[in-house]
């Protein structure tokens, strides 16, 4: 349950956490009128809403630390500026879903298909899982990019398969990080096992998107720059920047001959909104 989060880090507005209404303290929780605000959400894909335009109105409060932590959702913690470490205890996941997992998605249209389908998933695993690994996920009318808010550039990272990534996004994602995908049809299905698992070699350490990363920028000058087209290789590619302050807003643009001038799922990612990064 959510009691086994909040034994080892500072919630606010969760009944039986740290801080909520009636057990208040200023020294440990501050402001009042912070307990009254929940510090620990789910998002729930069915409600109108518009994730991609900073929409909020599908996000679920927890309310409760007698709430159950569900595998494989994803979850948006505030604990605040200071980094935590946890443990969390039990049995494996048990059941139908005991080394293989159905990560819960849906798809609810309300006629644009732009605002629908979003889900907020996690890795249930304790190891990293690589995105592309074909024999580790079933993927039933899912996009192929996956979103991480990066909260050291204001920003989400993105990383389409076949394609690359942008603001810091890559094949691999750490444990226990949660991540956006979208469903692009009824009766989605996104299934993962232990093949997606990484445990040596590359990926097998990736950053948890929570973490201060370097960040690299190539001034870049050109005049009727020329790329080779040879066939659908997708390794030529020009990686755009715009930064402000600690902020980061990257685009890149990926030259492929299977792909078209419309936005193409298989090879093109939406980008979601941000209020903090400048945006290209």
């Amino acid at each position: 349950t959510i009691a086994d989060w909040a034994d080892d880090f500072t919630t606010w507005g969760i009944s039986g956490g740290t801080c909520y209404s009636g057990n208040c303290p200023y020294s440990i929780c501050g402001p009042s009128w912070w307990c009254s605000w929940p510090s620990i959400y789910w998002y729930d894909e069915t409600v109108n809403d518009s994730v991609q335009n900073g929409a909020t109105n599908g996000y679920v409060a927890i309310t409760s630390t007698s709430q159950p932590i569900v595998p494989g959702r994803g979850y948006f913690i505030y604990h605040g500026p200071n980094p935590d470490t946890f443990a969390v205890t039990g049995g494996l996941t048990s059941g139908s879903n005991a080394f293989t997992i159905n990560l819960p998605v849906s798809y609810t249209t309300y006629g644009r298909p732009d605002d629908d389908g979003w889900n907020l998933v996690a890795n249930p695993y304790p190891a990293p899982v690589d995105w592309d690994n074909s024999s580790g996920w079933l993927k039933t009318n899912i996009s192929p990019t996956i979103w991480i808010w990066n909260h050291n550039i204001g920003d989400y990272a993105t990383y389409t398969t076949g394609s690359g990534g942008t603001n810091g996004g890559s094949r691999y994602i750490a444990s226990s990080q949660a991540f956006w995908v979208k469903a692009t049809g009824s009766s989605p299905q996104l299934q993962i096992n232990e093949n997606a698992k990484v445990v040596t070699g590359a990926g097998s350490n990736p950053d948890f998107l929570k973490t201060t990363q370097p960040q690299k920028f190539v001034p870049l000058f050109f005049d009727d720059f020329n790329v080779a087209q040879t066939g659908s290789d997708t390794g030529m590619y020009i990686r755009l920047a715009i930064t402000s302050g600690s902020y980061i807003n990257e685009a890149l643009i990926v030259f492929n001959n299977s792909a078209t001038e419309n936005f193409d799922i298989n090879y093109d990612a939406y980008e979601l909104h941000s209020d903090d990064a400048p945006n290209l």
